[in-house]
């Protein structure tokens, strides 16, 4: 049963080395609904950096809900949701991605099906397309953006007479300035194999070539080589040269490293998801910067990158009473208040109707995505365990430098995931 989703998720696990056992769940209604009438429901996060807000939420909710109790789990390096699906432990309520690997669960039906919920009105259709099967069932619903950029320390930025860079030469300039004058022109938190792999594949999507998807696929599927597409090429050439601006060994940082050198003024610039935002601004709320649409680098029109982030999907497996106090919770969530309530404390872009909180800190950002200058993520369309496999090379490129060496090794590993489709 289930055969494929199964096997997706065991790759996934298997390539990460993150398989855990966990017991499997009885969701039987005698199990779940408890004789004084409660029930429980677990709600598996993977917005680590949202754990206290969300606590904060639920506790709202369940005060208006007595009989309803939902306790937060997060995933983490040795858990994710892809294990938990693997080993048969599917929480009630989840966080998703519009990425192949649920999409594929979807289409088993591990999802309870969504549609004709009235929640669902408030979510802009484009959005909901992307978690929109061939049937026409919706199993999640996404209510924000992650997006990605280039974080500027603008106190430093106006004291050193720098303009906003627009051009990976403009960037470049700005960083022989900064050096220049003794200031750490940019750090990266490549020591954390995801960070790295998530910076790569957005710079190259939003600021080399929007086509990028596309050229991993004809490659993939194929007898071309990355060698053979001149913004890749450059994009590769462009994105090795930026790490010589790095005072620090970029795999010798995670991403709490970072966050520290950036909110505690080290460093001008960083490399992140719109995430960093409320993360940077707790460690030090007097900070000053902003986020801007990454530099070009190839003369294309530079665009933010980024999926759905914050989706909810309701487990096919969750008891009756389970599935009404999920949707109970949805229905909150997306309540005005709530969804105002959450989109000021998380700070990303919200795509709810009628949301009107902006992070000023994100005002570029957002109003690029509101402009339509915003392109998904590559790995919603990658191949399965596309994701994960090309993370160590990335970093054996960052180590190495190496960029023909690199190429016949992206190459092959390419070839390689592909052909297993």
């Amino acid at each position: 049963m289930k055969k494929k989703w199964l096997s997706v998720c065991l790759a996934a696990v298997t390539a990460m080395g993150l398989f855990v056992g966990c017991g499997n769940k009885d969701n039987s209604s005698d199990q779940t609904a408890k004789k004084d009438g409660s029930i429980d429901v677990e709600f598996l996060s993977q917005k680590r950096e949202d754990v206290d807000l969300v606590d904060e939420i639920l506790e709202d909710f369940m005060g208006k809900n007595p009989n309803i109790k939902i306790t937060q789990t997060t995933t983490t390096g040795s858990v994710t949701f892809a294990s938990r699906v693997a080993s048969n432990d599917v929480p009630e309520l989840g966080q998703v991605y519009a990425s192949t690997a649920y999409r594929t669960m979807a289409e088993e039906g591990l999802f309870m099906d969504l549609s004709g919920q009235d929640f669902l009105d408030r979510v802009p259709q484009e959005y909901l397309d992307m978690f929109t099967l061939e049937n026409g069932s919706i199993y999640a619903v996404p209510v924000n953006v992650n997006a990605f950029g280039l974080y500027i320390n603008q106190d430093i930025y106006e004291e050193q007479n720098l303009e906003i860079p627009t051009t990976f030469d403009e960037l470049i300039a700005n960083c022989e300035k900064l050096k220049e004058a003794g200031i750490t022109p940019i750090e990266f938190q490549f020591k954390d194999a995801g960070a790295l792999r998530q910076c790569f594949e957005r710079f190259m999507t939003g600021a080399v070539d929007h086509d990028f998807l596309k050229i991993c696929e004809e490659v993939g599927t194929g007898e071309k080589s990355f060698g053979d597409y001149p913004t890749m090429v450059e994009g590769l050439t462009k994105f090795v040269q930026l790490l010589e601006y790095s005072d620090t060994d970029p795999l010798g940082m995670d991403t709490n490293d970072l966050a520290d050198a950036f909110a505690n003024e080290k460093v001008a610039m960083v490399m992140n998801g719109d995430w960093g935002v409320s993360q940077y601004l707790n460690l030090n709320p007097e900070l000053n910067f902003k986020v801007v649409l990454f530099p070009s680098v190839t003369g294309v029109n530079s665009t933010t990158v980024g999926t759905p982030d914050m989706c909810l999907a309701i487990s096919a497996d969750a008891s009756e009473e389970q599935k009404e106090a999920c949707l109970s919770f949805i229905e909150y969530f997306l309540e005005p208040d709530t969804i105002e309530w959450f989109a000021s404390e998380d700070k990303v872009p919200n795509i709810v109707k009628d949301v009107t909180y902006r992070s000023e800190e994100l005002a570029d950002i957002s109003n690029a995505i509101d402009e339509g200058n915003f392109t998904l993520s590559p790995t919603l369309g990658w191949a399965n365990g596309y994701q994960s496999a090309i993370q160590g090379e990335l970093q054996s490129l960052v180590m190495e430098r190496d960029i023909e060496a690199f190429i016949k090794t992206w190459d092959q590993l390419t070839k390689d995931i592909y052909s297993q489709q």
